[in-house]
Protein backbone atom coordinates (compact mmCIF):
# COMPACT_ATOMS: atom_id res chain seq x y z
CA UNK A 1 0.00 0.00 0.00
CA UNK A 2 2.70 2.75 0.71
CA UNK A 3 4.63 1.89 -2.80
CA UNK A 4 0.99 2.64 -4.01
CA UNK A 5 0.75 5.80 -2.17
CA UNK A 6 4.33 7.00 -3.20
CA UNK A 7 3.45 5.90 -7.09
CA UNK A 8 0.17 8.01 -6.71
CA UNK A 9 1.46 11.07 -5.21
CA UNK A 10 4.70 10.83 -7.58
CA UNK A 11 1.90 10.75 -10.59
CA UNK A 12 0.25 13.81 -8.82
CA UNK A 13 3.29 15.93 -8.35
CA UNK A 14 4.61 15.36 -12.11
CA UNK A 15 0.47 16.35 -13.13
CA UNK A 16 0.94 19.30 -11.13
CA UNK A 17 4.44 20.11 -12.18
CA UNK A 18 3.73 19.74 -15.28
CA UNK A 19 0.40 21.72 -15.63
CA UNK A 20 2.20 24.87 -13.90
CA UNK A 21 4.17 24.79 -16.66
CA UNK A 22 1.98 24.99 -19.30
CA UNK A 23 1.78 28.79 -20.91
CA UNK A 24 -0.77 29.33 -23.48
CA UNK A 25 0.97 30.40 -27.04
CA UNK A 26 -1.22 31.52 -29.53
CA UNK A 27 -1.06 29.47 -32.80
CA UNK A 28 -2.52 30.21 -36.13
CA UNK A 29 -2.89 28.96 -39.78
CA UNK A 30 0.07 30.27 -41.72
CA UNK A 31 -1.40 33.52 -43.58
CA UNK A 32 1.76 33.02 -46.10
CA UNK A 33 2.39 29.20 -46.45
CA UNK A 34 5.16 28.22 -48.52
CA UNK A 35 4.49 25.79 -51.56
CA UNK A 36 7.54 23.95 -50.47
CA UNK A 37 6.94 20.63 -52.20
CA UNK A 38 6.34 18.06 -49.55
CA UNK A 39 6.56 14.31 -50.56
CA UNK A 40 4.18 12.32 -47.91
CA UNK A 41 5.98 9.07 -47.00
CA UNK A 42 3.81 6.35 -46.49
CA UNK A 43 4.11 3.92 -43.78
CA UNK A 44 3.00 0.50 -44.82
CA UNK A 45 4.32 -1.31 -48.06
CA UNK A 46 4.72 -4.50 -49.17
CA UNK A 47 7.90 -4.84 -46.57
CA UNK A 48 6.13 -2.57 -43.75
CA UNK A 49 3.41 -4.11 -41.39
CA UNK A 50 3.08 -0.72 -39.68
CA UNK A 51 -0.29 1.13 -40.27
CA UNK A 52 -0.72 3.40 -37.94
CA UNK A 53 -1.41 6.94 -37.89
CA UNK A 54 1.31 8.87 -37.57
CA UNK A 55 2.56 13.18 -38.97
CA UNK A 56 5.62 14.44 -39.84
CA UNK A 57 6.95 17.34 -38.76
CA UNK A 58 9.02 19.13 -41.45
CA UNK A 59 10.15 22.92 -42.80
CA UNK A 60 10.28 24.64 -39.48
CA UNK A 61 11.79 27.59 -39.64
CA UNK A 62 11.91 30.98 -37.78
CA UNK A 63 11.16 34.81 -38.19
CA UNK A 64 9.67 38.13 -37.45
CA UNK A 65 7.58 40.69 -38.34
CA UNK A 66 5.11 43.34 -37.24
CA UNK A 67 2.16 41.46 -36.94
CA UNK A 68 3.45 38.33 -35.28
CA UNK A 69 6.55 39.46 -33.52
CA UNK A 70 8.70 36.61 -33.06
CA UNK A 71 7.31 33.30 -34.52
CA UNK A 72 7.96 29.83 -35.48
CA UNK A 73 6.08 28.24 -39.18
CA UNK A 74 6.32 24.63 -39.97
CA UNK A 75 4.14 21.76 -41.75
CA UNK A 76 2.63 19.19 -40.08
CA UNK A 77 1.93 16.15 -42.50
CA UNK A 78 -0.97 13.30 -41.48
CA UNK A 79 -0.73 9.84 -42.86
CA UNK A 80 -3.58 8.10 -44.43
CA UNK A 81 -4.66 6.76 -41.06
CA UNK A 82 -4.49 10.03 -39.36
CA UNK A 83 -8.10 12.17 -38.87
CA UNK A 84 -6.65 14.61 -35.74
CA UNK A 85 -3.63 16.18 -34.44
CA UNK A 86 -2.48 17.58 -31.19
CA UNK A 87 0.00 20.47 -31.78
CA UNK A 88 1.68 22.14 -28.41
CA UNK A 89 4.78 24.45 -28.77
CA UNK A 90 5.96 25.11 -25.28
CA UNK A 91 9.48 25.98 -24.14
CA UNK A 92 11.66 23.41 -24.48
CA UNK A 93 11.66 20.87 -22.13
CA UNK A 94 7.97 21.17 -20.95
CA UNK A 95 6.42 18.80 -23.00
CA UNK A 96 8.74 16.11 -23.92
CA UNK A 97 9.99 16.66 -19.73
CA UNK A 98 6.72 15.29 -18.97
CA UNK A 99 6.83 12.80 -20.99
CA UNK A 100 9.77 11.52 -20.40
CA UNK A 101 9.25 11.51 -16.86
CA UNK A 102 6.49 9.08 -17.24
CA UNK A 103 3.66 10.30 -18.26
CA UNK A 104 1.47 8.88 -21.44
CA UNK A 105 1.42 11.76 -24.26
CA UNK A 106 -2.05 11.62 -24.37
CA UNK A 107 -2.04 12.58 -20.98
CA UNK A 108 0.22 15.59 -21.41
CA UNK A 109 -1.73 16.35 -24.30
CA UNK A 110 -5.12 16.31 -22.08
CA UNK A 111 -3.88 18.61 -19.26
CA UNK A 112 -2.76 21.17 -21.86
CA UNK A 113 -6.37 20.90 -23.68
CA UNK A 114 -7.58 21.71 -20.35
CA UNK A 115 -5.83 24.91 -19.91
CA UNK A 116 -6.53 25.60 -23.46
CA UNK A 117 -10.14 25.54 -23.77
CA UNK A 118 -10.05 27.78 -20.24
CA UNK A 119 -9.14 29.87 -22.85
CA UNK A 120 -11.30 29.37 -25.62
CA UNK A 121 -8.32 27.58 -27.73
CA UNK A 122 -7.68 24.19 -28.15
CA UNK A 123 -4.53 21.96 -28.74
CA UNK A 124 -6.26 19.71 -31.55
CA UNK A 125 -7.47 19.76 -34.51
CA UNK A 126 -9.15 17.76 -37.26
CA UNK A 127 -7.01 16.84 -40.36
CA UNK A 128 -7.98 15.03 -43.85
CA UNK A 129 -5.35 12.02 -43.95
CA UNK A 130 -2.61 12.68 -46.52
CA UNK A 131 -3.67 17.09 -46.63
CA UNK A 132 -0.15 18.78 -44.57
CA UNK A 133 -1.23 21.84 -42.89
CA UNK A 134 1.06 24.66 -42.37
CA UNK A 135 0.91 26.33 -38.92
CA UNK A 136 2.13 29.42 -37.40
CA UNK A 137 3.10 30.06 -33.30
CA UNK A 138 3.37 33.96 -32.74
CA UNK A 139 4.61 36.45 -30.14
CA UNK A 140 7.73 34.16 -28.88
CA UNK A 141 10.41 35.13 -27.01
CA UNK A 142 13.64 34.67 -29.08
CA UNK A 143 15.89 34.31 -26.69
CA UNK A 144 14.48 30.84 -25.40
CA UNK A 145 14.34 27.37 -27.15
CA UNK A 146 11.09 25.94 -27.81
CA UNK A 147 9.96 22.44 -28.39
CA UNK A 148 6.66 21.71 -31.28
CA UNK A 149 5.27 18.69 -29.97
CA UNK A 150 3.12 16.75 -32.12
CA UNK A 151 0.66 13.97 -31.16
CA UNK A 152 -0.98 12.06 -34.39
CA UNK A 153 -4.50 10.41 -33.79
CA UNK A 154 -5.95 7.84 -35.97
CA UNK A 155 -9.07 6.01 -36.00
CA UNK A 156 -8.03 3.66 -33.61
CA UNK A 157 -6.75 4.48 -29.95
CA UNK A 158 -3.21 4.42 -31.70
CA UNK A 159 -0.98 7.36 -31.29
CA UNK A 160 2.37 8.33 -32.36
CA UNK A 161 3.85 11.45 -29.89
CA UNK A 162 7.21 13.35 -31.19
CA UNK A 163 9.20 16.55 -30.53
CA UNK A 164 11.40 18.81 -32.41
CA UNK A 165 13.54 21.27 -30.41
CA UNK A 166 13.46 24.91 -32.09
CA UNK A 167 16.09 27.83 -31.21
CA UNK A 168 15.85 31.06 -32.94
CA UNK A 169 19.43 31.94 -32.72
CA UNK A 170 20.52 28.23 -34.43
CA UNK A 171 19.30 26.49 -37.98
CA UNK A 172 19.43 22.76 -39.34
CA UNK A 173 22.80 23.69 -41.20
CA UNK A 174 24.24 24.14 -37.77
CA UNK A 175 23.73 20.50 -36.93
CA UNK A 176 27.25 19.90 -38.83
CA UNK A 177 28.18 16.83 -36.46
CA UNK A 178 27.33 12.99 -36.56
CA UNK A 179 23.55 12.58 -36.33
CA UNK A 180 22.38 9.47 -34.66
CA UNK A 181 19.23 7.37 -33.89
CA UNK A 182 18.08 4.57 -31.63
CA UNK A 183 15.42 2.65 -31.47
CA UNK A 184 13.96 0.88 -28.20
CA UNK A 185 11.23 -1.48 -28.57
CA UNK A 186 9.22 -2.40 -25.29
CA UNK A 187 5.78 -3.60 -24.42
CA UNK A 188 5.33 -6.64 -27.28
CA UNK A 189 2.11 -8.60 -27.02
CA UNK A 190 0.75 -10.97 -29.54
CA UNK A 191 -0.17 -8.00 -31.95
CA UNK A 192 1.56 -4.75 -30.87
CA UNK A 193 4.78 -3.68 -29.51
CA UNK A 194 5.96 0.07 -28.50
CA UNK A 195 8.45 1.12 -30.43
CA UNK A 196 10.63 4.38 -29.53
CA UNK A 197 12.70 6.23 -31.56
CA UNK A 198 15.61 8.77 -29.65
CA UNK A 199 17.83 11.44 -31.50
CA UNK A 200 21.07 13.08 -30.63
CA UNK A 201 20.85 16.77 -31.14
CA UNK A 202 22.89 16.85 -34.44
CA UNK A 203 19.94 14.73 -35.96
CA UNK A 204 17.88 16.85 -38.65
CA UNK A 205 15.74 13.89 -39.92
CA UNK A 206 15.47 9.94 -39.86
CA UNK A 207 14.30 7.69 -42.20
CA UNK A 208 12.74 4.01 -40.60
CA UNK A 209 11.30 1.20 -41.82
CA UNK A 210 9.45 -1.66 -39.86
CA UNK A 211 8.75 -5.26 -41.13
CA UNK A 212 8.77 -8.85 -41.43
CA UNK A 213 12.04 -9.97 -40.32
CA UNK A 214 12.42 -12.16 -42.83
CA UNK A 215 11.80 -10.14 -45.87
CA UNK A 216 13.81 -7.38 -44.62
CA UNK A 217 16.64 -9.83 -44.32
CA UNK A 218 16.52 -11.32 -48.01
CA UNK A 219 15.97 -7.76 -49.19
CA UNK A 220 19.41 -6.79 -47.58
CA UNK A 221 17.73 -4.10 -45.13
CA UNK A 222 18.98 -5.02 -42.07
CA UNK A 223 22.74 -4.18 -42.76
CA UNK A 224 22.89 0.00 -42.26
CA UNK A 225 25.46 0.43 -45.63
CA UNK A 226 23.33 -1.30 -47.85
CA UNK A 227 20.06 0.69 -46.04
CA UNK A 228 22.27 3.54 -46.79
CA UNK A 229 23.16 3.12 -50.35
CA UNK A 230 19.51 2.09 -50.80
CA UNK A 231 17.71 4.46 -49.59
CA UNK A 232 17.15 6.63 -52.41
CA UNK A 233 15.36 4.03 -54.23
CA UNK A 234 13.66 3.35 -51.08
CA UNK A 235 12.48 6.89 -50.63
CA UNK A 236 11.16 7.05 -54.50
CA UNK A 237 9.07 3.57 -54.00
CA UNK A 238 7.59 5.10 -50.25
CA UNK A 239 9.28 1.84 -48.61
CA UNK A 240 10.17 4.23 -45.65
CA UNK A 241 9.05 6.86 -43.17
CA UNK A 242 10.62 9.75 -42.49
CA UNK A 243 10.60 11.51 -39.17
CA UNK A 244 12.33 14.80 -37.90
CA UNK A 245 12.61 14.40 -33.68
CA UNK A 246 12.33 11.73 -31.37
CA UNK A 247 9.39 10.04 -31.00
CA UNK A 248 7.15 7.07 -30.09
CA UNK A 249 4.02 4.98 -30.97
CA UNK A 250 2.36 1.45 -31.35
CA UNK A 251 3.08 -0.62 -33.77
CA UNK A 252 -0.54 -2.31 -33.65
CA UNK A 253 -2.09 -5.43 -35.96
CA UNK A 254 0.86 -7.50 -35.70
CA UNK A 255 1.02 -11.20 -36.34
CA UNK A 256 1.04 -13.61 -33.67
CA UNK A 257 4.66 -15.48 -32.85
CA UNK A 258 6.06 -13.29 -35.82
CA UNK A 259 9.62 -11.82 -35.80
CA UNK A 260 9.74 -8.17 -37.03
CA UNK A 261 12.73 -5.92 -37.61
CA UNK A 262 13.01 -2.06 -37.23
CA UNK A 263 15.56 -0.58 -39.36
CA UNK A 264 16.91 3.77 -38.64
CA UNK A 265 19.33 6.04 -39.79
CA UNK A 266 19.64 9.48 -39.18
CA UNK A 267 20.73 12.63 -41.30
CA UNK A 268 22.17 16.11 -40.08
CA UNK A 269 21.74 19.22 -40.97
CA UNK A 270 24.25 18.95 -44.15
CA UNK A 271 22.07 15.80 -45.18
CA UNK A 272 25.02 13.53 -43.78
CA UNK A 273 24.06 10.00 -42.99
CA UNK A 274 25.56 9.65 -39.60
CA UNK A 275 25.04 6.33 -37.23
CA UNK A 276 21.54 3.90 -37.56
CA UNK A 277 20.04 1.44 -35.77
CA UNK A 278 18.41 -2.01 -36.28
CA UNK A 279 16.31 -4.21 -33.58
CA UNK A 280 13.88 -7.22 -33.83
CA UNK A 281 11.86 -8.52 -31.67
CA UNK A 282 8.86 -11.57 -31.91
CA UNK A 283 5.47 -11.16 -30.71
CA UNK A 284 3.99 -13.84 -28.38
CA UNK A 285 1.18 -16.30 -28.85
CA UNK A 286 -2.39 -14.87 -27.88
CA UNK A 287 -3.02 -14.44 -24.30
CA UNK A 288 -6.02 -14.24 -22.73
CA UNK A 289 -5.13 -10.93 -21.44
CA UNK A 290 -4.69 -9.80 -25.39
CA UNK A 291 -8.73 -11.10 -25.78
CA UNK A 292 -11.56 -8.61 -25.44
CA UNK A 293 -14.90 -8.88 -25.41
CA UNK A 294 -15.05 -7.88 -29.12
CA UNK A 295 -18.54 -8.24 -30.74
CA UNK A 296 -17.61 -10.36 -33.54
CA UNK A 297 -19.77 -12.38 -35.70
CA UNK A 298 -18.94 -15.86 -36.86
CA UNK A 299 -21.66 -18.26 -38.65
CA UNK A 300 -22.84 -20.76 -39.83
CA UNK A 301 -20.82 -22.75 -36.80
CA UNK A 302 -20.72 -25.42 -38.07
CA UNK A 303 -19.43 -24.73 -41.17
CA UNK A 304 -19.69 -26.58 -45.51
CA UNK A 305 -18.05 -24.15 -47.10
CA UNK A 306 -18.45 -20.50 -46.55
CA UNK A 307 -17.63 -18.98 -43.29
CA UNK A 308 -18.88 -15.60 -42.94
CA UNK A 309 -16.87 -13.09 -39.97
CA UNK A 310 -18.45 -9.62 -39.33
CA UNK A 311 -17.90 -7.21 -36.30
CA UNK A 312 -19.08 -3.19 -35.94
CA UNK A 313 -15.28 -2.62 -35.98
CA UNK A 314 -13.23 -2.54 -38.51
CA UNK A 315 -11.24 -6.12 -38.74
CA UNK A 316 -7.27 -5.86 -39.74
CA UNK A 317 -6.82 -9.62 -39.99
CA UNK A 318 -8.14 -12.77 -39.45
CA UNK A 319 -6.38 -15.74 -38.55
CA UNK A 320 -7.50 -19.61 -39.22
CA UNK A 321 -5.69 -22.41 -37.32
CA UNK A 322 -5.87 -26.02 -37.09
CA UNK A 323 -5.91 -29.10 -34.06
CA UNK A 324 -1.94 -28.87 -34.54
CA UNK A 325 -1.73 -24.89 -34.22
CA UNK A 326 -0.38 -24.53 -37.97
CA UNK A 327 -1.97 -21.60 -39.39
CA UNK A 328 -4.20 -22.94 -42.76
CA UNK A 329 -5.43 -19.14 -43.31
CA UNK A 330 -5.04 -15.95 -43.32
CA UNK A 331 -6.32 -12.52 -44.58
CA UNK A 332 -5.25 -9.34 -44.16
CA UNK A 333 -7.94 -6.41 -45.04
CA UNK A 334 -9.49 -3.06 -43.79
CA UNK A 335 -13.45 -3.82 -43.53
CA UNK A 336 -16.21 -4.98 -41.18
CA UNK A 337 -16.39 -8.20 -42.82
CA UNK A 338 -14.90 -11.11 -44.80
CA UNK A 339 -16.20 -14.56 -46.57
CA UNK A 340 -13.66 -17.46 -45.88
CA UNK A 341 -13.84 -20.52 -48.41
CA UNK A 342 -13.55 -23.62 -46.36
CA UNK A 343 -14.83 -25.82 -48.35
CA UNK A 344 -11.20 -27.03 -49.26
CA UNK A 345 -10.23 -27.65 -45.54
CA UNK A 346 -9.86 -31.05 -43.61
CA UNK A 347 -13.06 -31.97 -41.38
CA UNK A 348 -11.97 -30.88 -37.80
CA UNK A 349 -12.31 -28.72 -35.24
CA UNK A 350 -10.16 -24.95 -35.65
CA UNK A 351 -9.29 -22.30 -33.82
CA UNK A 352 -10.28 -18.51 -35.41
CA UNK A 353 -8.58 -15.52 -34.61
CA UNK A 354 -10.15 -12.02 -35.88
CA UNK A 355 -7.99 -8.90 -35.10
CA UNK A 356 -9.93 -5.72 -35.08
CA UNK A 357 -9.11 -2.04 -33.85
CA UNK A 358 -11.51 -3.36 -30.24
CA UNK A 359 -9.12 -5.89 -29.67
CA UNK A 360 -9.01 -9.85 -30.65
CA UNK A 361 -11.69 -11.91 -31.10
CA UNK A 362 -11.02 -15.94 -30.42
CA UNK A 363 -13.34 -18.44 -31.47
CA UNK A 364 -13.69 -22.40 -32.29
CA UNK A 365 -14.75 -23.28 -35.25
CA UNK A 366 -16.15 -26.96 -36.59
CA UNK A 367 -15.59 -27.35 -40.09
CA UNK A 368 -17.48 -30.53 -41.67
Amino acid sequence: MKKVTFVTLLLGFLVSSYAQRIEIIKTIDNPHPVNNGLVRIDIADKHSVVKSAAAVLSNVSTGNNAQYGNYIQYTVAPNDECVRVGILVQEAGVVSGAVQSGMMPSAVFEIAEQQYQAQGQSVYEDVTPNQPITKATVQLDASKDYEIAVLAIGTSADSVFSYQTVSFNASQSDKDGIAQVKINITEVTSSNAKLQFIVNDQTSYFYYLAGYTENLENEGLTDLNFFKNSIDALIQQQYVSKLTSSAEGNLPNLQSETSYTVVALAYNGKNEAGEGDVQSFTTSSVALTDITNVKTSVYPNPVLDKLIVSSPYVINRIELYNSCGQKVYLSSLRANGSVIDVKDLVKGLYILKVYTNDGVFVSNVTVQ
